[in-house]
């Protein structure tokens, strides 16, 4: 369909005079861009972000420790009952004195040392 340009011209006046007393088309009555202050506040492509994340002038300063000192967030790697593996691990490489040992150990009944029972249990039994 063609629209012959003098009904055009009249058209766009007849928009342009009731944009003057303020009635505009429906998809333009709402959102916060109908504030005439609101075009002013926008900032251009060359203002809106002037140095791109990935080309940054100073680099960042990223903290660091030893990863046995980090804080792990992860609920799996503090979850003792799924993740009981003793991690460090000690090899005594000097042999047992078995010797030493019986030496210190009482050899009568009377060298031993009486511990009384109480009359209640504190464990009750358990």
């Amino acid at each position: 369909m063609v629209v012959p340009e003098k009904l055009m011209t009249q058209l766009v006046q007849a928009r342009n005079a009731l944009y003057k007393v303020g009635i505009k088309e429906p998809w333009f009555w709402s959102g916060s861009w109908t504030n005439p202050d609101f075009l002013h506040f926008l900032p251009s492509g060359h203002e809106y972000r002037k140095v791109a994340p990935g080309s940054q002038l100073v680099k960042a300063k990223v903290p660091h420790d030893h990863p046995s000192l980090v804080y792990d967030i992860k609920y799996h790697v503090r979850d003792y009952r799924r993740n009981n593996i003793w991690k460090a691990r000690t090899v005594d490489a000097k042999p047992f004195d078995f010797s030493k040992m019986f030496a210190d150990a009482p050899l009568t009944p009377k060298e031993l040392k009486e511990v009384p029972i109480p009359a209640m249990m504190p464990t009750r039994g358990y």
